[in-house]
């Protein structure tokens, strides 16, 4: 761990095992690779064939394949994830009561998961729920009998979107040609008073609205080319050979990289920030 100047965030390096030919890191060998204790997946995986001090063109691989998760709202069942140097994104959602089937990843999006929520939480017609990204959800009313409400979607104070939601579905907030979904509330009740709306909400999830990553095959990251991007999972391989140079640090892609021990035998390792 390191701390630059006063006010600044600190870095973390984690370092992978030792390789002193071919090298295969995976996230039980290389922490910075992502883990999800809950699901007990990660799926990044980086294989290298070292020809002496030297990694050919395309003989660095790295793959990263997508598993299923469970949301926290547990009426929702499963979607995609997908990790990508070190963080998780959504891949997609499988067909459900509130969207079809939609894959992130073959549209090239990588999003990062911002609320993944159970538990009820309250919005009214005076105090919105507030969501990540600049969202939040405002009451515009109910119905007497308290089986529908009337929801108001605002980004940054201005409205993208409303509908009437019967209480016990769930409402998505979606984008994009693909029809994405960014945003999605379950309402477990609703109830117009006479002095205001009141409606809550027990299961919440959210993604960013803008792709953290946007990519295609034959896109260069850093020192990687993506090879592969459809079928489940992620494929990138170094675009030039690789030279273990004694005591070099080799920029990979992102904060993953190469660092080579100054020894005469070749020894080198994967390093992450």
């Amino acid at each position: 761990m390191t701390m630059g100047a006063l006010g600044q965030v600190p870095m973390a390096e984690v370092r992978g095992t030792f390789s002193g030919g071919n090298g295969s890191w995976d996230a039980e060998s290389f922490g910075w690779f992502y883990y999800d204790l809950d699901e007990g997946v990660g799926g990044e995986r980086l294989a290298a064939e070292a020809e002496e001090r030297r990694i050919p063109e395309g003989h660095l691989y790295y793959s990263s394949r997508v598993w299923t998760e469970e949301f926290d709202y547990p009426g929702w069942g499963r979607y995609q994830a997908v990790a990508f140097l070190g963080k998780k994104y959504l891949a997609g959602y499988l067909k459900s009561n509130f969207t079809d089937a939609v894959s992130a990843l073959e549209e090239g999006e990588l999003r990062e998961v911002l609320l993944d929520y159970e538990g009820i939480q309250t919005a009214t017609s005076k105090a919105p729920l507030f969501l990540e990204g600049g969202y939040w959800i405002e009451v515009a009313g109910a119905s007497s009998d308290g089986k529908m409400a009337y929801l108001i979607l605002k980004k940054n104070g201005v409205e993208v979107d409303r509908a009437v939601v019967r209480v016990g579905d769930t409402y998505t907030y979606k984008v994009g040609d693909h029809r994405l979904p960014i945003i999605i509330a379950s309402v477990s009740a609703a109830m117009q008073g006479t002095q205001m709306a009141i409606v809550d909400i027990d299961g919440l999830f959210q993604v960013r609205d803008v792709p953290t990553f946007k990519i295609e095959v034959g896109d260069q990251i850093g020192a990687m080319e993506v090879t592969a991007l459809a079928e489940g999972r992620i494929e990138l391989e170094n675009a030039r050979d690789i030279i273990l140079r004694r005591g070099s640090t080799i920029p990979l892609a992102g904060g993953l990289m190469l660092r080579v021990r100054d020894t005469p035998e070749l020894i080198y390792y994967l390093r992450g920030e």
